[in-house]
C-alpha cells in the first residue's frame, strides 16, 4: 500500500514537473520587455534603388497578445541615375498583436512615426536634412528556438509623405533578426 502511494506520487510529479517549469518560461507575458535588432532589405518607390535596411527596437508587453515598440532605424537607397543617394533614418511607435502557435508566433503591426532624410551627391551631402512623418503596416512571424530567444522576419510598408514624385521614400522593408525577452 505504502509503495503504491509513493509510486503514485511520483508519478504525478514526474508528468507535471515539466508543464510548472514550462509555464514559469512562457513568453510573451504582460510585463515583458523584449529588445532585438533585424536587418534586411528596404525597396521604395520612384526613381531609388533597393538598399540596406537595419533596425533596433524595444518592445513593452501591455498584454500577452499586444505590444508597444519603440524601433529606431537606418536605410540607405541609390538614384536609379547618377551617383545621388538618400540616407534614412526612421523613429517609430507601433502597436503589435501577435498569435500563439506553440513555437511560432506570427503577428500584425501598424505605427506612426519619423523619417529623416539627407541626400548626398558622391560622399558630399546635397542639402540639409528633411523630416516627414510617416505611417507603417506590416506582418511577420517569430520563432521560438529558446524560451526568451526568438528569429524574427517581417515585411513593412512605410507610407512617407513626400513632395517629389520621382523621389518616393515609401516603400517595403523585408528584414530578418533576434529578439530577446526579459
Amino acid at each position: 500500500m505504502r509503495q503504491r502511494l509513493v509510486l503514485c506520487l511520483m508519478a504525478v510529479a514526474v508528468v507535471s514537473w515539466p508543464v510548472a517549469a514550462g509555464a514559469q518560461h512562457r513568453q510573451p507575458k504582460v510585463g515583458a520587455i523584449a529588445v532585438g535588432g533585424d536587418g534586411g532589405a528596404y525597396a521604395p518607390g520612384g526613381d531609388l534603388h533597393a538598399g540596406a535596411s537595419v533596425d533596433g527596437f524595444v518592445e513593452f508587453y501591455v498584454l500577452p497578445r499586444i505590444s508597444i515598440r519603440g524601433m529606431g532605424g537606418w536605410m540607405e537607397n541609390r538614384l536609379v541615375v547618377g551617383d545621388e543617394s538618400v540616407s534614412q533614418r526612421r523613429l517609430s511607435v507601433n502597436v503589435i498583436y501577435n498569435w500563439e502557435a506553440e513555437s511560432w508566433h506570427p503577428f500584425v503591426t501598424a505605427g506612426v512615426g519619423g523619417q529623416f532624410f539627407r541626400y548626398t551627391q558622391g560622399r558630399d551631402p546635397a542639402g540639409a536634412m528633411t523630416t516627414k512623418p510617416a505611417f507603417n503596416v506590416g506582418a511577420g512571424v517569430e520563432y521560438f528556438s529558446r524560451p526568451t530567444l526568438t528569429l524574427k522576419f517581417e515585411g513593412t510598408y512605410y507610407r512617407v509623405r513626400s513632395t517629389e514624385a520621382h523621389r518616393n521614400p515609401s516603400g517595403l522593408a523585408v528584414t530578418a533578426g533576434i529578439k530577446k525577452y526579459f
